[in-house]
Order: C-alpha cells, then sequence, then structure tokens
C-alpha cells in the first residue's frame, strides 16, 4: 500500500536538483496519444493510435515528478490501436507523467491526480 509524503522541517547545507526542462517527441507518437479522464483518481484509460502495421506489446510507465517510478507495465497494441485501462491505487494527489515506448517511437503525456 502506497503512502503520501508529508512535508519534514529541517535545515540542508547543499540542495542539488536536477530536472529535464523538455520532452522530446521521437516517431510520429506527438498528438495521439490520450489519456482520460484527466484529472483522475488513479483509474484511467490510455489510447493512442498508432501505425496501423505497429502490434505488439509497448512499454508503460508512470512517474511522479521528481522521476520515481510508481507504475510499469505493457500494453498490447492489436491493429494500430492501443487502448489500455490502468489502475494505480494510493497515488497522492499531484501530476504525474505517463511515458509510452514503442520500438521505434516515444512520447510522454502528463496527467493529475486528485481525491
Amino acid at each position: 500500500d502506497a503512502q503520501c509524503l508529508t512535508a519534514i522541517s529541517g535545515t540542508s547545507n547543499n540542495l542539488t536538483m536536477r530536472s529535464k526542462t523538455a520532452v522530446a517527441q521521437i516517431g510520429s507518437l506527438a498528438g495521439m496519444l490520450t489519456l482520460y479522464p484527466n484529472p483522475n483518481n488513479g483509474n484511467f484509460t490510455l489510447h493512442a493510435s498508432l501505425d496501423e502495421t505497429q502490434a505488439g506489446p509497448v512499454a508503460v510507465e508512470v512517474t511522479d515528478m521528481i522521476g520515481q517510478q510508481v507504475y510499469s507495465g505493457d500494453a498490447q497494441v492489436q491493429s494500430g490501436i492501443l487502448n489500455k485501462e490502468i489502475s494505480i491505487p494510493g497515488l497522492c494527489q499531484g501530476m504525474y507523467m505517463l511515458h509510452l515506448k514503442t520500438t521505434d517511437a516515444a512520447a510522454t503525456i502528463r496527467f493529475i491526480i486528485r481525491k
């Protein structure tokens, strides 16, 4: 069971943060990937229209905004269509990123969890 983190008071002399400032779209997935509903409560549907010759599994990963993986799985593409219902119970409210990777393309979409 996942637990939401709470703020901790403290002092630090050094703080190093690395952040990606852009998301590269590779191949032809840009604009063909949808996630709904958004915002959601951790239950959502992923839909993508890909090249009709595309078939087989694609990698699906969800990370929080600091890059920690909260979900990893595969989705099957049939005749160029991907439809996958995803349930990630116990996520804290906030913004997350879903990464979809095929053999020759990748896309990232942001979504919000609201309870």
